[in-house]
């Protein structure tokens, strides 16, 4: 697994049993990104889409990666590719374009994966499941959130209520009520901005554990334009991605106004456009009193950024608390979900939610390559 903010190829190791359904995590390893290739899924996030041999190339290096990671993270379990029943490869998104439309038949409705599952299977000798999104859509659905399948499966509590909360580029969310069914969607920009806004005054890859922003004054009248969007207001079911909260989107809003303004501040505001999202969606759910009540859990990049969870606490109201707390490590939640989708395929059930990516029915995702 790797998510939008291009930082490594995520791999775990997961054995599931049945009746009564149970996972058990073997293993895990991650490489990075090289900063090459890095820059390569970005321009496609935001330039032309039509060079069919870029994207070739990509293509291979990315499953290149993928399988670097698998025959890591094999060496590291002590496990032989024989013992593994399949990889689950959810792809890099380098574009996802969904109008809400879901008519089954609509030509404006397309997400679309690097990488090639056929160059994993041959380099690992192992079955590979890919290509999760597409049948959802072609469905009328979004094709995402995909992940909400797991939360509910294992994350449900008949003690409390829990949101789910994914800091990764995008933030997302899942929201497990006791006696309903799960709700989740996609709530808009976490690290995808805030580490672009950093890269490019000079602070790294990523404003580390938030203290560039903290370092800085919110922009109110920034803060309102930016929430000003049309996204915020929209209805779920809802997706949303890197092609269209990038770093040109955050320049749309300054309109030529960015020298008036502290770099620092911007950053300190895109921190609270990410939390004041979040805690919208939260209260979209629960009122106050029920929001004390509340558990949410945060996994992804986003939850090492202590001034972002800092300023989800103040705002939410109530305690922001890490994924381990529920026995599983943040950077191991996301591979561990899509080894859950490519159980549920090989066993031939269906593991879309389409009241939260909007399909017209419960669907089989994921293709198998032998």
């Amino acid at each position: 697994m790797s998510g939008t903010s291009l930082d490594a190829m995520d791999a775990v190791l997961v054995e599931f049993t049945d009746e009564p359904i149970r996972y058990e995590i073997l293993s895990q390893a991650s490489i990075p990104y090289e900063p090459s290739l890095k820059s390569k899924l970005h321009a496609f996030n935001s330039t032309d889409k039509s060079c069919l041999t870029d994207l070739a190339l990509l293509d291979r290096e990315v499953s290149l990666l993928a399988a670097e990671a698998v025959k890591d993270l094999l060496a590291k379990s002590g496990e032989s590719s024989s013992s593994v029943k399949a990889v689950a490869f959810a792809g890099q998104t380098i574009g996802h374009s969904i109008e809400g439309n879901k008519e089954l038949t609509s030509q404006n409705n397309w997400t679309a994966q690097c990488g090639d599952p056929n160059i994993l299977a041959e380099k690992l000798g192992i079955p590979v499941v890919a290509d999760f999104r597409r049948r959802d859509v072609a469905a009328g659905g979004h094709g995402a959130p995909l992940a909400t399948a797991f939360h509910q499966a294992f994350f449900t509590s008949a003690d409390e209520d829990r949101c789910i909360v994914n800091l990764g580029g995008i933030s997302n969310i899942t929201i497990l009520r006791r006696g309903e069914e799960a709700s989740g969607f996609d709530m808009g920009p976490a690290n995808c901005l805030l580490d672009e806004w950093a890269k490019v005054h000079g602070k790294g890859e990523y404003d580390s554990r938030g203290q560039w922003a903290a370092s800085g004054k919110v922009i109110d009248d920034l803060l309102v334009s930016f929430l000003g969007d049309p996204y915020f207001s929209k209805s779920p079911p809802k997706t949303t991605g890197r092609d269209y909260f990038n770093l040109h989107w955050v320049q749309s809003y300054l309109q030529g106004m960015e020298s008036n303004y502290e770099a620092q501040d911007v950053q300190a505001t895109l921190v609270d456009l990410t939390a004041l999202s979040i805690s919208l969606a939260v209260h979209s759910y629960f009122d106050a009193k029920e929001s004390n009540k509340l558990s949410l859990y945060v996994a992804g990049g986003g939850s090492l950024n202590d001034h972002l969870l800092q300023r989800m606490t103040k705002l939410i109201k109530c305690p922001v608390r890490n994924i381990d707390e529920l026995g599983v490590e943040s950077q191991q939640l996301e591979g561990l979900a899509f080894a859950w989708l490519a159980y549920l395929r090989l066993h031939g059930r269906p593991s879309n939610i389409p009241n939260i990516t909007g399909a017209s029915g419960r669907r089989l995702l994921g293709a198998v390559y032998i």
